[in-house]
C-alpha cells in the first residue's frame, strides 16, 4: 500500500483464509499492490501496455486504486489474472 505519489510502503497484510483483509488508513487515496502466490511485488509499470518482460508472473493482478472516505472501511475486489483461457469455438 503506498500514496499515489510515493514508492514509501505504508502497511502490508495479508488476506485470512476467506481472502478479506483490513488496513486502519485515513482518509486519502492509496495504491494497492497486490502480490502474487510466490510473493513478488508488481510495479505499476506493470499495468502499462505492452507490460515490461518482468511482469509475465501469473496469477497477477493489477495496482488497484483506492479512495478511502473518512470512518469508512472501502470494500474492494482484487481480481488475479490466471492466464488461462477459454478455447475459441472454431479457433
Amino acid at each position: 500500500m503506498t500514496r499515489p505519489d510515493s514508492t514509501a510502503g505504508l502497511a502490508t497484510v495479508t488476506t485470512d483464509a476467506d481472502g478479506h483483509f483490513r488496513i486502519p488508513l485515513a482518509a486519502g487515496s492509496y495504491l494497492l499492490h497486490p502480490a502474487n502466490p510466490t510473493n513478488n511485488l508488481l510495479p505499476e509499470s506493470c499495468n502499462l501496455l505492452p507490460a515490461p518482460e518482468s511482469c509475465n508472473l501469473l496469477p497477477r493482478a493489477g495496482v488497484v486504486r483506492v479512495t478511502v472516505s473518512e470512518g469508512v472501511y472501502q470494500d474492494i475486489t482484487i481480481r488475479f489474472d490466471s492466464g488461462i483461457r477459454e478455447p475459441v469455438p472454431g479457433g
